[in-house]
C-alpha cells in the first residue's frame, strides 16, 4: 500500500477497504472497553453518536480481520491487538478461535415495514431476511477462517438442525444444501419488496423467530468433521436505520429468548427514547453499554496511539504527538510571562490601594520558583482571589494582612486562570497542545480525526515547505479555530432541527460568556453547559404539556438531536442543596464549540435555566405555538 499524503482523511473504518490497511489505523485500543463477559451468550447493546467507534470495535472481530491478525502476529503494528484478543480468547497462537458474523442493516429491513400486510407477516419476513443474511454471512466467515472457497460448502456440516429452519428430517446439515435454502428463501423475499402488488405467498418458507441462532453454537459446526472455533458472535450495526417497530419487535424477540451465542447490536443514540438518551437506558434484560461512557476512561491513551498509527504510516514517518509538541514552558515565551506577571502584579496593587492585607499573598507568591508560565498563571489565579475578596468577603475592621494559609484556594483558580491569560493576551495561545486536542474532540474517534486531520494538513504543507513536521502553538489554535467554525456552521444544515440547535446554543454562548468572563470567575472553571432541574426537564417532555404548549415539543426534539448527535453532552446526575433535593441534568457544549465561543475547556460551571428560557433561546415566533 502506498503511504497516504494524510492519512488521517480516512476516517470512519467502513471508508477503509484493506483490512491490514483498517488494523493498522486504529490499532487495538478500542479492545480495552472489552471484558470477558461480553462474550458470554446474552445480548449487548452499543449505542453512541455517530464517530464514537461502534463499527470500528465491530470489524475487528470479522474473519478475514482476524486472519489478517493472525498472520502478522510478530509484526510490531499488529503484535499489541494480537496479545489482546489472546487474552480475550478470541484467536490463539495457532489460529482465530472465533466466528464473528458481521451483519450491517439495510434498507432492505426498513422497506419491508412499508409493505401492506398484515404486522405478523411483515414480522415474519423481517426475522426471515434477518436470519438468511446472518446463516449466509456465517457460511461466509467459516469458508473464510478455513481458507476454502465456496466449492467447499458441503464439508460445512452442522450437527443439529433447529425446527424452524424446517429440515426435520435431517440429523445433520451441510452447508451446501443450507446455502441454497436460505438464499432461495432472500430471493422471494427481495421479490416480494420488488413487485408493485406485494403479493405474499403463503406458501413461503420462512424461518421465525431467533431459534435459528442454535445452529450457530461453535459445538454445532464442524469442517471436515473437526470443529473450527470455540465461540460465535453474531453483530448486528446500524440497527437504528430500522423502523422503530422493527426495532422493538426485535428487542422484545431477544428478551424473550435466551440465546445460546453472544450478540451485539449497534445503535446511535437518535433511536433510543429522549427519556432513556437523558437517564441512561434502563429497564431491560440486556446489557446497553454508552461507548463514549466506556471509552472516557482510557481515551487520551486510545486516540494517542491511534494519531501516532496514522501519522507513522505517512510517507513521514512520524508520530502525530511529535506534531504537536510545542510548550508553552518554552523558553521563546519566557519574556511574554515575565511582561504578563508585571502586568497582573499592578492590577492587584492597584485593587489594594493603600491596604497591607495582600501583603503576604503577594510575598508568598513572589517566593514561589516555578517555570515563568505557572507562575503566571498562579499571579493571574491569585487576582481572582482578590477580586473574590474585595466584592465577596466580609470587611475586616482593621487593616491587618490576610494569612497566606488561605492562598491555597489558588489551585481551584488555576485552570480559569490559565483561560483568562489566553483570553486577555491574544499572542498566548490557549486552544493548542495534544491534551487540548483530546479535549476538543470530546471523546469521539471521528471529531479527533477530523481536527487532526486539520492539523496534519500542515505538516503537509510544512514538509513542501522544508518548515520541518512541528506545528507552532499559534498556528495550532489558528487551524482549530478555523476547524471549530467550520464545525458551527454545519449545525443549521447537518442535523434535524439544526437552525433551532443553532438558535439555542448562539443564545446560550452569549449568556456564558457573560458568566465565564466575570473577574470573580464565580462559575469554575467558566460556563459551558446550561442545567434544569429534573422535574422541570419532564415537564418539557410530558405529552400533555406539549399538546398545551407546542414549542415544548420543538424543544425536546432540538435537545434530542443536539444529544444524539454529539452537539450537547449530558450529565444526569448533578446535585446540589439538601439532601432529598431534585437532580439537576446538565447539558454541556461539544468542547470543539468552546473554541467558537470562547469558553473554556474544562467542565463545571454551568447556567441553571428553566423551560421558559430554554424556549426563549430557540429565537422563535411563539405565536405559532398559540403564545
Amino acid at each position: 500500500m502506498n503511504d497516504p499524503e494524510n492519512p488521517f482523511t480516512m476516517r470512519a473504518s467502513e471508508q477503509i477497504d484493506n483490512d491490514s490497511t483498517f488494523l493498522r489505523l486504529f490499532g487495538d485500543s478500542f479492545l480495552e472497553v472489552l471484558t470477558p463477559e461480553f462474550f458470554l451468550s446474552k445480548t449487548h447493546v452499543f449505542f453512541s453518536a455517530p464517530g464514537a467507534g461502534k463499527t470500528t470495535l465491530f470489524r475487528i472481530f470479522t474473519p478475514n480481520a482476524l486472519l489478517n491478525i493472525h498472520t502478522n502476529r510478530i509484526h510490531e503494528q499488529f503484535s499489541d491487538l494480537f496479545r489482546k484478543l489472546r487474552e480475550l480468547k478470541v484467536i490463539s497462537n495457532e489460529k482465530p478461535e472465533f466466528l464473528g458474523i458481521y451483519l450491517r442493516c439495510t434498507n432492505s429491513f426498513v422497506d419491508l415495514d412499508e409493505l401492506e400486510f398484515k404486522p405478523v407477516i411483515k414480522n415474519r419476513l423481517f426475522f426471515s431476511l434477518f436470519a438468511t443474511r446472518v446463516i449466509v454471512t456465517a457460511l461466509r466467515g467459516i469458508l473464510e477462517l478455513t481458507r476454502s472457497d465456496i466449492k467447499a460448502l458441503d464439508k460445512i456440516i452442522f450437527k443439529s438442525v433447529p425446527p424452524s429452519l424446517k429440515f426435520d428430517s435431517l440429523s445433520e446439515l451441510n452447508g451446501k444444501v443450507l446455502y441454497d435454502h436460505v438464499t432461495e428463501i432472500d430471493k422471494k423475499i427481495l421479490k416480494i419488496l420488488d413487485s408493485l402488488d406485494n403479493d405474499y405467498d403463503s406458501n413461503l418458507s420462512t424461518i421465525n423467530g431467533l431459534d435459528f441462532l442454535e445452529l450457530l453454537k461453535p459445538e454445532n459446526i464442524l469442517f471436515n468433521g473437526k470443529s473450527i472455533v470455540k465461540t460465535t458472535l453474531v453483530m448486528f450495526d446500524d440497527i437504528h436505520i430500522l423502523k422503530e417497530s422493527q426495532i422493538k419487535e426485535l428487542f422484545s424477540k431477544l428478551d424473550s429468548y435466551r440465546t445460546p451465542i453472544p450478540i451485539w447490536l449497534a445503535e446511535r443514540k437518535e433511536a433510543l427514547d429522549f427519556n432513556e438518551l437523558i437517564k441512561g437506558v434502563t429497564g431491560r434484560d440486556f446489557k446497553f453499554v454508552e461507548l463514549e461512557d466506556k471509552l472516557r476512561n482510557n481515551y487520551r491513551n486510545l486516540v494517542k496511539k491511534i494519531a501516532d498509527l496514522r501519522s507513522l504510516s505517512s510517507r513521514f514517518n512520524i508520530t502525530f504527538t511529535e506534531c504537536v509538541s510545542g510548550s508553552l514552558d518554552g523558553p521563546e515565551w519566557e519574556s511574554k510571562f515575565k511582561e504578563i506577571i508585571s502586568g497582573i502584579r499592578k492590577r492587584i496593587e492597584l485593587v489594594a490601594g493603600d491596604s497591607q492585607k495582600y501583603d503576604l499573598w503577594i510575598s508568598e507568591q513572589e517566593n514561589q520558583i516555578q517555570s515563568s508560565r505557572n507562575s503566571a498563571i498562579d499571579w493571574r489565579a491569585l487576582e481572582v482571589l482578590v477580586h473574590k475578596k474585595e466584592k465577596g468577603g466580609q470587611q475586616l475592621l482593621f487593616d491587618v494582612p490576610l494569612q497566606s494559609d488561605e492562598l491555597k484556594k489558588i489551585t481551584d483558580y488555576k485552570a480559569v486562570a490559565e483561560f483568562f491569560i489566553g483570553k486577555e493576551n491574544p499572542e498566548i495561545p490557549y486552544f493548542c497542545e495534544f491534551p487540548k486536542i483530546v479535549s476538543l474532540s470530546t471523546n469521539n474517534i471521528e471529531q479527533f480525526l477530523m481536527i487532526c486531520g486539520a492539523l496534519f494538513d500542515e505538516v503537509v504543507t510544512n514538509s513542501i515547505l522544508k518548515k520541518g513536521y512541528n506545528i507552532p502553538l499559534p498556528q495550532q489554535e489558528k487551524i482549530i479555530k478555523k476547524i471549530a467554525r467550520q464545525y458551527w456552521s454545519e449545525i443549521p444544515r447537518g442535523i434535524p432541527f439544526g437552525e433551532n440547535a443553532s438558535n439555542l446554543l448562539d443564545s446560550f454562548s452569549t449568556i456564558a460568556q457573560e458568566r465565564t468572563y466575570r473577574d470573580t470567575a464565580s462559575y469554575l472553571p467558566g460556563v459551558t453547559g446550561f442545567g434544569i432541574f429534573h422535574g422541570k426537564f419532564l415537564e418539557i417532555t410530558n405529552p400533555k404539556n406539549q399538546q398545551q404548549y407546542p414549542i415544548y415539543k420543538t424543544l425536546e426534539q432540538t435537545l434530542r438531536s443536539c444529544v444524539s448527535n454529539n452537539i450537547l453532552t449530558v450529565k444526569t446526575d448533578y446535585k446540589q442543596g439538601p439532601k432529598n433535593s431534585d437532580t439537576t441534568i446538565v447539558f454541556y457544549l461539544n468542547r470543539l464549540l468552546c473554541a467558537v465561543f470562547d469558553l473554556p475547556l474544562g467542565y463545571g460551571g454551568f447556567k441553571r435555566t428553566n423551560p421558559s428560557e430554554l424556549c426563549k433561546w430557540l429565537k422563535l415566533d411563539t405565536r405559532k405555538f398559540g403564545e
